[in-house]
């Protein structure tokens, strides 16, 4: 049995600016993404299967025979396997790409869940790239990159953040996608995960786009210039979120994560996406521990998440 393990990354966001509603549903965004150190952990093995002569196989069916998925962790969705998106994006790309893999071959997914589900930190999404370029490494598939685009973005609309790793500028909907840096940003950076989820669609559907500002420079060009310089300091201040404007964003919630964060010395702090993670920026390492150290007496050391810089 052949085997590979992959490390699913989390990811923030520096800056989210939503500009306006789509026509079709969406919306219109600006936003800058770093991959951070925090790792969902993914096993795909494969199986070779005895000799058959369907000619012609279903399949949805071939799919329930030879797909088989486990998930442990974090708060793992109690769904059934086949509603669970790692196990759906393998099944997708599978029959668009690969469909004699699905006759030949039995394949075991196993996802150790360490992001929390509908986080902002884009749990799922990483999910869903590694488990296909696991399957693209382990049978040395040779996919057309511009198809591989267009398959990750009819998954989600961030998905390119994963695809293409490090810093990354997103533009419509989420889909046009430039890398801004291969390395991720290195900050000394506390994650405050909370008991509760929040749903991506729910904060878009229940933000009042008219009450934005209509007029406002292009924040995340300020980002990336601010990143290429490496302003740590800059960085921190200018982080900006609309989705903490949203009707679904406990406000008061925020408002107190912040506080705390602040005065355990940290320069900035902002939700990640969606949230309701909230995340904070520090000087240097030193600060980081300290801070670490006085907020696990308040939210308790399985609400943190320490990343130091390098």
């Amino acid at each position: 049995m052949q085997e590979i393990i992959l490390k699913a990354p989390a990811k923030i966001n520096l800056t989210l600016e939503v500009l306006k509603k789509r026509k079709d549903g969406y919306h219109q965004i600006r936003s800058v993404s770093s991959i951070i150190a925090l790792f969902d952990e993914i096993k795909i093995q494969i199986k070779k299967n005895k000799p058959n002569n369907f000619s012609n196989p279903n399949l949805d069916a071939l799919v329930k025979k030879n797909l088989e998925f486990r998930a442990s962790g974090y708060k793992i969705s109690k769904k059934p396997q086949n509603q669970n998106n790692c196990f759906l994006a393998v099944a997708l790309f599978l029959k668009k790409f690969a469909p004699q893999i699905l006759k030949d071959y039995k394949i075991f997914l196993t996802l150790k869940k360490n992001i929390p589900i509908a986080s902002g930190l884009g749990g799922s999404s990483t999910d869903m790239v590694s488990v296909v370029y696991g399957l693209i490494k382990l049978f040395d598939l040779k996919i057309n990159q511009n198809d591989l685009r267009g398959f990750l973005n009819s998954l989600g609309s961030d998905l390119m953040i994963f695809y293409l790793g490090g810093v990354v500028s997103l533009k419509g909907k989420g889909d046009k996608a430039k890398q801004i840096k291969e390395k991720p940003i290195n900050l000394p950076m506390l994650l405050v995960f909370n008991k509760f989820q929040w749903s991506a669609k729910q904060s878009y559907q229940k933000l009042d786009v008219k009450k934005l500002p209509q007029l406002r420079v292009d924040g995340s060009a300020k980002m990336i210039s601010l990143i290429k310089k490496s302003k740590v300091e800059e960085i921190a201040n200018f982080l900006y979120n609309d989705l903490e404007l949203s009707n679904n964003t406990d406000k008061a919630y925020l408002i107190k994560i912040k506080q705390y964060l602040k005065a355990a010395g940290s320069l900035g702090q902002l939700m990640s996406g969606s949230g309701p993670t909230v995340y904070a920026i520090f000087k240097n390492n030193r600060d980081l521990e300290k801070a670490y150290k006085n907020l696990s007496k308040v939210f308790g050391k399985d609400r943190l998440y320490l990343i130091k810089s390098q």
